[in-house]
């Protein structure tokens, strides 16, 4: 409700400025994070284990439309960056489980069948994890 009030008050929500948003970080720390993570060393081992995640998705019975390969991708950043920010020198399948769920679940699509049996794309990414052997 207050949203809408402002808006129709005139407040400008396109421009930050305008509606009172400061930065909480420049151009400098953006960078630094950005520089860190790139330090992050990603194995092939792990490389193979996001495109096997994706791959079973596609492959699930409870899937009408799994993970694309931009979702990888995605997957494998979100992961490097996790591991940044814990402190680590590497990814872990542990980094990748960890953001499985929320890189994918937007980007399933479940069979009608599945939902009317109460699955929900979380549960669904689950037993897909479980069936991927992470490496070691």
């Amino acid at each position: 409700m207050e949203v809408l009030r402002r808006w129709e008050s005139g407040i400008e929500l396109r421009d930050p400025v305008k509606a009172g948003v400061e930065p909480e970080f420049g151009a400098s720390d953006i960078e630094a994070c950005r520089a860190q993570v790139s330090q992050v060393v990603l194995d092939e081992k792990i490389r193979r284990y996001v495109v096997d995640l994706a791959s079973a998705t596609r492959a699930a019975p409870e899937i009408a439309l799994g993970a694309s390969t931009r979702a990888e991708v995605l997957l494998m950043l979100a992961a490097r960056a996790e591991a940044a920010f814990d402190g680590s020198e590497f990814v872990t399948p542990d980094h990748v489980k960890a953001l499985l769920a929320p890189a994918f679940r937007h980007r399933l699509i479940l069979r009608p069948e599945a939902e009317v049996a109460g699955q929900t794309p979380d549960s669904v990414l689950d037993a897909v994890a479980s069936r991927v052997v992470p490496p070691r």
